[in-house]
Formats: structure tokens, sequence, C-alpha cells
């Protein structure tokens, strides 16, 4: 890939609907982590479920990816964030491998450009960065092992940025994981 890759319009109305529902349902601003080490949003564990909607957003974005990328994919890992104004952002790698790639959903209803909540991501052979800015339904694809970094929402809010994040791996690339990094995923494939 030679850049990241904005997908708009990424799921359908009512999957997209499904999984802001189910956000919205799940998350509130009384679950903003008070440790210090851990600003961020959470679901309480005992709160923890396998969502449906979710995995069909994950599969319908999976389609779309083996078209962009032209290899066989498999979906690994979601993830959610939510962030407020003055939540801390950190650029990171998903994956230090180049056969994993990440997608990132912008999963509000609405949502103002004002407000921020970008996402950044560098090439590390250009070291260019590139910004996504949030844009309700729009998806970005990127390589697991680039620096990236989603943006909290700035003082003109007090809207919570919340997002999906899918781990794709090659398919053939399954084999290569071990241990803890096998148990820990949950690979789902499409037969």
């Amino acid at each position: 890939m030679n850049s990241s890759i904005e997908i708009p319009h990424a799921l359908s109305k009512s999957s997209f609907l499904a999984v802001n529902g189910e956000i919205n349902r799940a998350w509130t601003h009384d679950m903003y982590s008070t440790e210090p080490k851990q600003k961020f949003f959470q679901i309480p564990e005992n709160e923890k479920r396998d969502c449906l909607h979710f995995y069909k957003a994950g599969t319908d974005l999976l389609l779309k990816i083996k078209k962009i990328l032209k290899k066989d994919i498999s979906l690994m890992r979601i993830n959610t964030n939510g962030k407020v104004s003055g939540s801390p952002a950190v650029f990171h790698k998903d994956y230090p491998q180049d056969y994993f790639y990440t997608v990132v959903l912008f999963t509000a209803l609405s949502w103002d450009t004002q407000w921020g909540g970008e996402l950044v991501v560098q090439d590390p052979h250009t070291h260019k960065y590139y910004y996504h800015p949030y844009i309700p339904n729009t998806a970005v694809l990127l390589p697991s092992n680039w620096q990236h970094c989603g943006f909290a929402p700035n003082n003109f809010t007090h809207e919570m940025r919340s997002t999906l994040a899918f781990s794709y791996i090659e398919t053939d690339k399954i084999h290569l994981l071990e241990g803890k990094a096998l148990a820990d995923s949950k690979i789902f494939r499409l037969t």
C-alpha cells in the first residue's frame, strides 16, 4: 500500500445504525476510567459480550478490503474505542508484521469536523502523514505496522469520538500466529 485509504459510506445504512446503536447502548460518559494510566472509555467486564452487529460490520468491510488489497484476508479482532476532549492520543502500531491490516470505522451518527477527532497515519517509508477527518460511516484502511493515532475531540464539543477497529490478517499467514497471540485472537472465516 502506498497510503492509507478512506472508504466513504463503509457500511449499509442499516448496518451502520445497528453498530452505532450498540455503541450508544453500551457506553456512557460514566464509564470513563479514572485510573491514571487508563484514560479511556471501557465496557465493564461483566457487560462484555459478542456483538453480532460488530461481526457483521467486520465481514462487510472484509469483502470491500479484499477488493482493494486483492488478497485473501480473515477478520481476526475487533476493538472499540471512545474518547472525549482531553483524552490522550498516542501514536502506535497494532502489529509489527506486514501481513496485518487495520480498518478504523468512525461510528458517530453525526459529527462536525471542527470538533477534531481525526485519524493520522504515518507511512514508514516516506515519513509522510495522512490526515483523515472524522466523518461518520467512513472507514480508513492501513497496514497495521504503520504508526497511527486517533485524536480526541477538541474542546468545541462534549460528544464522544467512537470508533471500531477491525484487524485482518492475510489468510495464508494465520499459521504464523503462535501461543498467546493465537489464543487472544478469534479468526473469522467466510466459507
